[in-house]
């Protein structure tokens, strides 16, 4: 049986029109044909039928055009497997593929996706949660996340439209963080587990992260003000260390006071009070550019 790229399409991941990309992908055909299928996600029963897809088929690829929700989706199918996870960034947030380098623009994405550059990266496993692969997080963010998917908004404005409403009403609430060498309590308006390194603007939340050293962050913002917005926007601009605290793990037992907004990767999952994780090294193939180099422009406010 032939090999196959598989390109999962999220048609309505942040509210973009996918036309550019089915321009680039009959470019790419013209200039160099090859096999593929495409599956077209429904938000219904998409990990069933991509389970079934790859099961019947072999694919060597399977390309995502969507955000970083679409980007754990396959993901979760992809782990420890041989086939490699490609990316064209069409979300609200594209922060995954910020943080491989992977161009904007649908064109410059689908050629990194169809090279032969690609790395093995850490996945964080959460219990009873599955996979996160960029950043999950408790508080503040989840709660923007969850006004803003409750809205059924789309896009930049949509966030613009939740995010001071949020950031408003921000609530501090304590957590406590166990492992076999930790042992910590902190008051918190945010606590982030972190594979990467920045949110989907590229602010960095988390500059000493990596994809590839076995660990990842606990990050903690133990206070954010008005004044601290532009950190949260600006690419390239790190925290102020005086205000967020993080240790590196490669499991952690986190609970809290009071049950919390929660979400992985940009999917808001409910309230929780206890989540347990850790660290799968080098679980998952993605296809990245030979010299990765960062975007010219933001692509969402503080989403992850």
């Amino acid at each position: 049986m032939e090999e196959k790229i598989l390109f999962v399409v999220n048609p309505v991941a942040g509210g973009k029109d996918k036309s550019l990309f089915w321009t680039s992908l009959d470019q790419a055909q013209n200039l160099q044909p090859f096999q593929y299928l495409t599956y077209t996600t429904n938000g219904v029963n998409d990990i069933t039928q991509l389970g079934q897809i790859l099961q019947t088929q072999i694919c060597s690829k399977v390309i995502v055009v969507g955000g970083d929700g679409t980007v754990k989706l396959v993901a979760e199918q992809l782990v420890h497997q041989p086939t490699a996870l490609g990316i064209i960034p069409m979300g609200s947030a594209n922060g995954m593929a910020r943080e491989l380098g992977i161009p904007a623009h649908p064109k410059d994405a689908l050629q990194v996706a169809l090279g032969e550059h690609s790395i093995q990266i850490d996945t964080i496993h959460i219990s009873g949660y599955g996979l996160c692969i960029h950043l999950s997080d408790l508080g503040l963010n989840a709660t923007m996340i969850e006004n803003y998917q409750t809205r059924k908004l789309r896009g930049m404005r949509g966030y613009a439209h939740v995010f001071f409403r949020t950031f408003l009403n921000r609530n501090r609430f304590r957590i406590y963080l166990v492992n076999e060498t930790l042992n910590l309590n902190r008051s918190v308006y945010m606590v982030m587990l972190a594979n990467a390194r920045m949110f989907g603007t590229g602010a960095l939340i988390n500059p000493g992260g990596s994809l590839q050293d076995g660990l990842f962050e606990v990050v903690m913002m133990k206070d954010v003000g008005w004044w601290d917005l532009p950190r949260l926007f600006v690419p390239n601009r790190k925290s102020d260390a005086q205000k967020v605290e993080t240790v590196k793990v490669k499991n952690i037992d986190i609970s809290t006071t009071r049950p919390a907004h929660f979400q992985i990767d940009g999917e808001y999952k409910g309230k929780v009070n206890h989540i347990q994780a850790s660290i799968i090294t080098r679980s998952l193939r993605v296809m990245t550019p030979a010299k990765p180099k960062e975007y010219a422009i933001l692509t969402g406010p503080f989403t992850l």
